[in-house]
């Protein structure tokens, strides 16, 4: 997860070289349970979710797999990369709890944004896919101005 949805590079490296497509959703709305049956409250929630900005480092910690794998041996195995990758800006959500899966219910998804390389052979198919899912925005990547990471957005259609 990125907390940059218009990063350039991100959509070049992770897009397909910006075929594909970026999902925005919104974490508040992604329900979590150990079960179909037994959805977790948010209060409890936190008890097994822990959510962890990714740390850029020189150099790649040193992890003692024969101990007990605590939260804080977690966080290093998955929230720690090296320095280079610094620009994706990322976010892990680590579970302390096994079993437990999310579901996103349809009000998660906030906006759609196709690539700038995106087939649009294939863009009826992604009208169908968001008409089936309440509000969400789909965007057209824009190409960004001269000098700058970030692409820009063209707001297509809200469903």
């Amino acid at each position: 997860m990125s907390s940059r949805r218009n990063d350039h590079y991100l959509f070049a490296l992770y897009g397909e070289s910006h075929t594909g497509i970026c999902i925005e959703y919104d974490f508040a709305d992604v329900t979590w349970a150990d079960s179909a049956e037994n959805i977790l409250s948010k209060d409890n929630l936190l008890k097994y979710i822990e959510c962890f900005k990714v740390d850029y480092v020189p150099h790649l910690p040193v992890i003692d797999y024969n101990e007990h794998a605590s939260i804080q041996q977690q966080k290093l195995l998955f929230s720690t990369k090296l320095k280079v990758w610094q620009g994706e800006k990322e976010y892990r959500l680590v579970s302390t709890a096994i079993g437990l899966h999310s579901y996103y219910p349809k009000t998660a998804m906030r906006s759609v944004t196709l690539g700038i390389n995106f087939n649009m052979l294939h863009r009826g198919l992604i009208h169908d896919w968001l008409s089936q899912r309440g509000y969400v925005a789909l965007y057209e990547a824009t190409i960004p101005n001269v000098g700058s990471e970030m692409l820009g957005r063209k707001l297509i259609r809200e469903y």
